[in-house]
């Protein structure tokens, strides 16, 4: 997995910093440092230190009121607000976001800043035991997260549904498809095989389970923990999807192993076939690092998959 940036990072003076907290905290907070944090592969992301107070992180984009990443950072802000009301999943407090340009030459979104490091950073500080722990503690946040049941397919804050969660993963890889044909990054074998898949995703993706409150997006920049204990997660999607959809997500990139599953799936048991359905949603995200880094290593794992799931649709 990738963190490289992908825009260029965004300079913010104290003095803007002091402007942005002010309307998101209320009263004349007084910055006294500003540096960057790890991650932040869309957003810049920034601790900003406060005189008499805890520091508090801010995520800006250089653009304002618009879409994309500013979009995003307002999304995000909701998506927060509805995690916090509605679950015990740890996540950042929102303090504030603006997206408007009105008095600042970019948009931000404020939030607590959560103790410790990310979970790239600290692992290798850690004991087994406490990556033992740390597993159980994290399948029993995403497990509480899961119970958070909706009628039908969406996101937070939005008001398209989709009906078939398999239509919509079918939808996904053809953007993917659009994006990747100009780049020539697969080989032509490839497309045609991507071609095949999305038509058979519908069927594939059938029997994927019930729509639920998931994050989207678990790895370990987006988990945060303190001396060894989970702390809260980052940058959250806000989907009502499939459960499986995080699951394939934290298995993708080696998030977590045999200890969260075991966990996991006491509460929430396993579907019939989710190990193939688990590769449609593998295949989605290797196709979208493959577009925004390239990369031999995400275009051989995509081509892979891409091989596998051909040779079982030509059995069927």
């Amino acid at each position: 997995m990738s963190d490289q940036p992908i825009n260029a990072p965004v300079d913010v003076s104290a003095q803007q910093a002091d402007r942005a907290l002010a309307a998101a905290l209320g009263g004349e907070p007084e910055v006294t440092s500003i540096h960057r944090l790890t991650g932040g592969c869309v957003c810049t992301v920034l601790e900003v230190g406060i005189r008499g107070a805890g520091p508090v992180v801010l995520k800006v984009s250089e653009g304002n009121g618009g879409d994309g990443v500013d979009a995003s950072l307002l999304r995000e802000y909701q998506v927060l607000r509805y995690i916090r009301a509605h679950t015990s999943f740890p996540v950042p407090e929102p303090l504030g976001c603006d997206i408007s340009g009105e008095s600042l030459p970019f948009s931000y979104l404020a939030m607590e800043r959560v103790p410790g490091l990310n979970l790239g950073d600290g692992r290798g500080e850690m004991t087994a035991g406490q990556v033992h722990r740390l597993e159980l503690d994290m399948a029993d946040a995403v497990a509480d997260l899961h119970r958070h049941e909706v009628p039908e397919f969406g996101a937070v804050g939005s008001e398209e549904t989709w009906p078939s969660w398999g239509e919509r993963m079918a939808a996904s890889l053809e953007e993917s498809a659009r994006d990747l044909e100009p780049t020539g990054r697969l080989s032509p074998d490839a497309m045609g095989q991507l071609r095949r898949v999305i038509d058979a995703t519908p069927r594939l993706l059938a029997d994927c389970g019930e729509p639920a409150l998931v994050h989207g997006d678990i790895w370990a920049t987006n988990i945060m923990v303190d001396d060894g204990r989970l702390q809260a997660f980052l940058d959250p999607g806000g989907l009502f999807a499939p459960r499986e959809f995080d699951l394939a997500y934290l298995q993708i990139w080696g998030t977590v192993g045999d200890a969260f599953l075991e966990r996991y799936h006491s509460m929430h048991p396993a579907l019939e076939g989710y190990e193939l359905r688990r590769g449609i949603y593998w295949l989605s995200t290797l196709l979208v690092h493959v577009w925004l880094f390239g990369g031999r290593g995400y275009i051989t794992g995509a081509e892979r998959l891409l091989t596998d799931y051909a040779e079982l649709l030509a059995g069927s």
